[in-house]
């Protein structure tokens, strides 16, 4: 067993979420957000209370950060506690191998790709637009329909500011498919509609499926403030929809981000906007995730989502969103905004917290469904709070209509305001199946819930691994605990902690109320 070597030190002022260390991937646990209920803890304290114990240095793919509570009653005692179950990672898709016949090494070639709409292109370095004012390759009347690799390289400080619709790289796409870009630093206003980092508008007809593969965006969209409206905006893609008249024609996006901040505020509406994409129909999303925050200000426009505003007979697997959003108008949740017709969230996060006007949710603001197009979630939770000014709110889902919704092992912790609240949903029919799914009774503040839909938990038990293996959850495959076996004990005043499962380095942090910070290094 290695010793441990603590150093205090004094924080000049007590602020929420000292956390010193860095996590440049995976989900943080709920419990290492701002804790504003610790007991602050005095320098010299015989007891040590409230305090939080964290790896350093841990680099996982998200969403499988591991790190233990702790709990000192007083010097020589320990309990150690689990957090709630996050999702394992999954695996990446190939590389598609796309076609390469036209290079591209400057931001003049880039802007050549509208000469030929059908070329396949590819970049040979990293290009800078500073300076340039882009124009949105494909429009109203012209799609581009070729292919784009971008080896892995990047397109910085992309502009539009003339306020346009479909203002993106590719304005508007029909059949194309694009990889290993990353888009950083975009700044784009749209006008009216369809706009996002990557493609504004995406039509899908029968033969002209879209592809997008490891394809990531940063920046800021906004809303040009001279216009009233801004429809289907999304920090990677607009919309995504089936041309008038087709059915059998799909998009597939594979191993995409994006952390775009979308700015709606001023007067004026902003409907369907999502922090990765706006609207989508007919359309797979595999391992995505959007990490931006989402503003409104003015209470109107409807359906906003931490990772897509609309949704109807899409696939979601692997996906989560981390963002917040602000002001909006309702049917506004962390993950989807509404409707979400037909649609299926497998193995699905939002932890962002959510402000709006009506029938909110943490993961959802409105599902409807009906026979031949149900709603179904599996293995997703829910984290952030949500506030609604008027009507119905919920921690999970915040509306849930004609009694064709299913869900299976999911739950949530937020805690739901409004004037018609739930715990896990707010209104949700009563035929709706269910079937092990939970929310926190004391982080969400709620005893109840709509229809008796969920079963409600204090956080120890919420807490508690085999609470769920023993109704079928899936923790070797699907799920992770990081409850572990490990031990805080003290031993003649020396500290020694015994490393848990999957750790990566033997560096520890633990957090003494809002004033002190200890490390934990092991010597040998």
């Amino acid at each position: 067993m290695k010793k441990l070597i603590i150093i205090l030190l004094f924080a000049a002022t007590a602020s929420a979420s000292l956390f010193l260390n860095s996590f440049n991937s995976g989900q943080l646990g709920k419990d290492l957000k701002s804790r504003h209920d610790l007991d602050r803890t005095s320098m010299g304290s015989e007891e040590l209370s409230n305090i939080l114990i964290r790896p350093q240095g841990m680099a996982f793919k998200r969403p499988g950060t591991e790190f233990v509570e702790s709990r000192l009653t007083s010097v020589g005692t320990a309990e150690v506690l689990g957090d709630y179950p996050t999702l394992r990672a999954t695996t990446a898709q190939a590389d598609p191998g796309l076609t390469h016949t036209m290079a591209i090494s400057n931001v003049t070639e880039l802007q050549e790709m509208e000469d030929n709409r059908a070329g396949n292109y590819y970049l040979t370095c990293n290009i800078d637009a500073s300076g340039v004012e882009w124009d949105p390759i494909g429009t109203y009347s012209s799609f581009f329909t070729g292919t784009l690799d971008g080896c892995g390289y990047t397109v910085s400080n992309l502009t539009i500011s003339s306020g346009v619709s479909y203002a993106s790289l590719l304005g508007n796409v029909l059949g194309a498919s694009v990889a290993n870009l990353t888009l950083s630093d975009v700044s784009i206003v749209g006008e009216s509609h369809f706009t996002g980092a990557l493609a504004g508008h995406v039509y899908l007809y029968e033969g002209y499926d879209f592809y997008v593969y490891n394809c990531h965006s940063s920046g800021t969209i906004s809303r040009d403030p001279t216009e009233a409206t801004l429809r289907e905006s999304g920090g990677l893609i607009g919309t995504i929809e089936r041309y008038s008249g087709q059915s059998n024609c799909f998009a597939f996006i594979y191993d995409s981000s994006s952390s775009c901040d979308l700015d709606h505020t001023g007067d004026g509406t902003g409907w369907y906007s999502g922090g990765f994409v706006g609207l989508a129909r007919n359309t797979t999303f595999q391992n995505c995730y959007a990490t931006g925050s989402l503003l409104n200000g003015d209470y109107t426009g409807t359906q906003w989502g931490g990772f897509i505003g609309r949704c109807e007979s899409d696939t979601f697997n692997y996906c989560y969103a981390t963002g917040s959003i602000e002001g909006g108008g309702g049917k506004d949740g962390g993950f989807f905004g509404g409707e979400a017709p037909n649609c299926t969230f497998t193995k699905c996060s939002a932890t962002g917290d959510v402000d709006s006007k009506e029938n909110a949710g943490g993961f959802g603001g409105d599902a409807i469904s009906s026979l031949t197009e149900p709603v179904t979630f599996t293995d997703c939770y829910a984290w952030g709070d949500v506030s609604v000014t008027d009507d119905t709110v919920g921690g999970f889902l915040g509306v849930g209509t004609d009694n064709y919704i299913t869900f299976t092992n999911c739950y949530s912790v937020g805690a739901p305001t409004g004037t018609t609240s739930g715990g896990f949903g707010g209104i949700i029919d009563d035929n709706s199946i269910v079937a092990a799914c939970y929310w926190d009774t004391e982080t969400s503040g709620q005893e109840t819930t709509s229809n008796d839909i969920g079963d409600g938990h204090i956080t120890t038990w919420m807490k508690t691994k085999t609470n769920y293996t023993d109704v079928g959850w899936d923790f070797d495959d699907i799920w992770y605990s990081a409850y572990t076996a490990s031990t805080l004990v003290n031993v003649s005043g020396t500290v020694r902690l015994i490393p848990f499962e999957f750790s990566v380095s033997e560096a520890y942090v633990i957090e003494l109320g809002h004033e002190y910070i200890s490390f934990f290094r092991t010597t040998p």
